[in-house]
């Protein structure tokens, strides 16, 4: 890993080159934009910290965060707005999200075996988004599953597909979150190849009740209700402990296939057959609704901008293919 507080960012003026002065880092229609427009992303954005807080970088400065009283509540939080900023936000909020980042970044650093690391670190960063884009790229492959689609071998090549798909548009948010140009590869399956690696070089050997994965596992049933109630019609439908199952089902699938092992331990066979059948249900509910009630409000406030300027076709847009 990248040692010292010098780590190479991004220049302002290749990020604010990147993004469209209408529409901002994404348009409307793009994989990325359809793919975090649905509500239920925030399954990904759990599975995303679960996979990420395996290795040891990422743990130690979330465990440092939590050291400051920095509440796993409020990071999730923090965490929510600042990805609903980068993927829906005018240019402006864009700009303003990415200096956010660049300057938390820049301030935080923890230690791992007498090494200091920080969070600007290239190879942290990069994991983070990779995790990020194959976490959504999971939870996509096991909401829209076709009917000859749902086992393994079906949501695994499902979501090798729209991984490869969420990829090819993540220079852009690469450059936002702070991964310098040309840092990770445009192919995806070498990117997966070095993610699985990095994670193997500095995996965790057991997360620490201070990750990220101990936080959102552990968070009391009210905290989920209440972040997940957004696109239950029934809150109380799905208990805590039914979303954990679904999470790590999720996790599963987000790493690579020569990290199987790990993701056995994550989610036993038991529980990947058990949770199966909650996404049935929630796939159920999910595609009996209209696509505005389907999207996070972020997105919805997107779409109405750009209709708005006349940036969109205005046609109704269903779930991401």
């Amino acid at each position: 890993m990248t040692v010292g507080p010098d780590a190479v960012l991004p220049t302002r003026g290749a990020l604010e080159a990147a993004i469209d002065p209408h529409t901002g880092l994404y348009p409307a229609g793009s994989a990325t934009f359809e793919t975090y427009a649905e509500r239920t992303t925030v399954v990904s954005a759990a599975a995303q910290a679960i996979v990420g807080a395996h290795h040891s970088g990422l743990a130690a400065i979330l465990e440092h965060s939590a050291s400051l009283g920095d509440s796993s509540l409020t990071r999730a939080d923090r965490t929510r707005d600042v990805a609903a900023q980068l993927q829906f936000g005018t240019p402006s909020e864009v700009l303003a999200a990415a200096d956010h980042l660049w300057s938390m970044h820049s301030r935080i650093r923890a230690d791992v075996d007498g090494c200091a690391i920080h969070a600007s670190d290239p190879n942290l960063l990069a994991v983070t988004v990779v995790a990020g884009r194959r976490a959504a790229a999971a939870w996509m492959s096991l909401l829209h599953a076709g009917r000859h689609e749902r086992d393994l071998a079906g949501v695994a090549a499902a979501t090798d597909r729209r991984f490869e798909a969420l990829w090819s548009e993540s220079v852009p948010l690469q450059l936002a979150v702070g991964v310098p140009p040309g840092y990770l590869g445009t192919e995806a399956g070498d990117v997966l190849e070095w993610f699985a690696a990095e994670v193997a070089e500095h995996r965790t050997a057991e997360p620490s009740e201070r990750t990220i994965e101990c936080a959102i596992l552990g968070l009391p049933q009210s905290f989920v209700h209440q972040r997940f109630s957004g696109w239950q019609r029934r809150p109380a439908a799905l208990p805590a402990a039914a979303l954990t199952d679904v999470v790590r089902l999720v996790s599963f699938f987000t790493f690579p296939p020569s990290m199987r092992s790990l993701a056995d331990e994550i989610a036993p066979e038991p529980q990947r057959r058990s949770a199966m059948h909650i996404v049935d249900a929630i796939r159920m509910v999910e595609h009996a609704l209209p696509p505005a009630h389907r999207r996070n409000d972020a997105a919805n406030a997107a779409l109405a901008r750009l209709d708005a300027a006349g940036r969109t076709s205005g046609a109704t847009r269903g779930a991401p293919q």
